[in-house]
């Protein structure tokens, strides 16, 4: 499964080469400016969610030690992106293994070095905790298997519509660009399931190989993926993409078919 990270920033504009080299590296990636700048309960639980959380210290105020503070809370990994100028008191958090000071900018490779450590080490962690609620629990598991013959997983599933430049997914509306809209419309309407980023491009842009449109279509998706994860309570992914198949939509999410239009319409012109 992909790791999902997310980057709280203050200046979204400066980040699109960090946004890109994580993509590049096959990882889930969300961008967020409210939660570093206007901080709420919900968006601190809403965390959770993440495998990593890369904090890059604020260019305007410095580094928000009460915000960090709180970020360690989550017993998340932390990689802080910290700029030369800038003093740091690291000696605060020596022990806790789960906070990383890492000085921005640096290397590509660098930074997949640095991922790829703090993920390994995370999964050697719970690998080793594992074991030792398994050796605890055996004793328990063998004298109560029974009363778990009878539980079956259901994995939720949701259902969407595309209307009007809103997409529905049950009762949540996100609304969208044009553009964003032209992308989902393609994916839904097509009768192929898997798209290469080349047949979006070109089913979008009349000019679709010029270099940068490729890149357009990445940020489009991801636009996309951060809005749903913004407006609902859903973190499964809309959109998958992978290497080597290439994009398609996740199957937890069932389109709606002609017979909701009227619920749909209702929606839409908020008299529900």
């Amino acid at each position: 499964m992909r790791k999902k990270i997310i980057i709280l920033t203050d200046t979204l504009s400066a980040n699109g080469l960090l946004q890109n080299s994580l993509l590049n590296m096959d990882y889930e990636i969300m961008v967020s400016k409210d939660i570093l700048t206007q901080p709420k309960d919900k968006e601190f639980y809403f965390l959770q969610n993440f495998d990593l959380i890369i904090y890059q210290q604020s260019m305007y105020s410095g580094l928000k030690e009460s915000f960090l503070d709180n970020l360690a809370l989550l017993n998340k990994p932390i990689v802080v992106l910290t700029f030369e100028s800038e003093q740091i008191n690291k000696s605060k958090y020596l022990n806790n293994t789960n906070v990383s000071f890492v000085r921005y900018p640096i290397s590509v490779t660098d930074l997949a070095s640095k991922l790829a450590s703090i993920f390994e080490e995370v999964a050697g962690q719970a690998s080793k905790n594992s074991q030792g609620r398994a050796v605890d629990a055996s004793i328990d598991n063998t004298q109560n298997a029974s009363s778990f013959s009878n539980v079956v997983k259901v994995k939720k599933q949701y259902s969407f519509q595309l209307k009007d430049r809103t997409l529905i997914i049950d009762n949540w509306l996100i609304p969208l660009t044009k553009k964003e809209h032209q992308v989902l419309e393609h994916f839904i309407e097509s009768d192929q399931r898997v798209f290469s980023s080349q047949s979006l491009c070109e089913a979008i842009w009349t000019n679709a190989k010029q270099k940068n449109k490729q890149a357009l279509l990445s940020n489009l998706i991801n636009r996309i993926k951060q809005k749903i994860m913004e407006k609902t309570s859903i973190f499964e992914p809309f959109i998958l993409n992978k290497k080597g198949i290439g994009y398609y939509l996740n199957q937890e999410f069932v389109a709606l078919d002609e017979q909701n239009n009227e619920k749909i319409r209702e929606l839409l012109v908020g008299s529900v």
